[in-house]
This record gives structure tokens, C-alpha cells and sequence, in this order.
């Protein structure tokens, strides 16, 4: 892969596993990607 160290991708588990069978690439997960699942399950209702 060249000069290619690392993927920014988001969490979908296909992604991952894609990105896992890279030799030599690391993956690192999208902070906005995180972030808005976080404050997207923050603002659901309490059970």
C-alpha cells in the first residue's frame, strides 16, 4: 500500500473487518462518526 498507515473510517462492523485484513494499516474509528451515535442515544428517551 505504499505510504498508507492508517484508514479513518466509520464503525460499521464490514468496514472493519475490510480494514482488519490490511497488512500493515491501522484503523482509527471517525471521532464525528462516534460522536453523533453517542449524542444520538443520549437523546433518546429513558426507559
Amino acid at each position: 500500500m505504499g505510504k498508507i498507515f492508517t484508514i479513518t473510517s466509520d464503525n460499521g462492523a464490514n468496514v472493519k473487518a475490510a480494514i482488519n485484513k490490511i497488512e500493515g494499516v491501522s484503523r482509527m474509528p471517525c471521532m464525528a462518526h462516534t460522536l453523533q451515535l453517542v449524542v444520538g442515544k443520549g437523546l433518546l428517551p429513558a426507559e
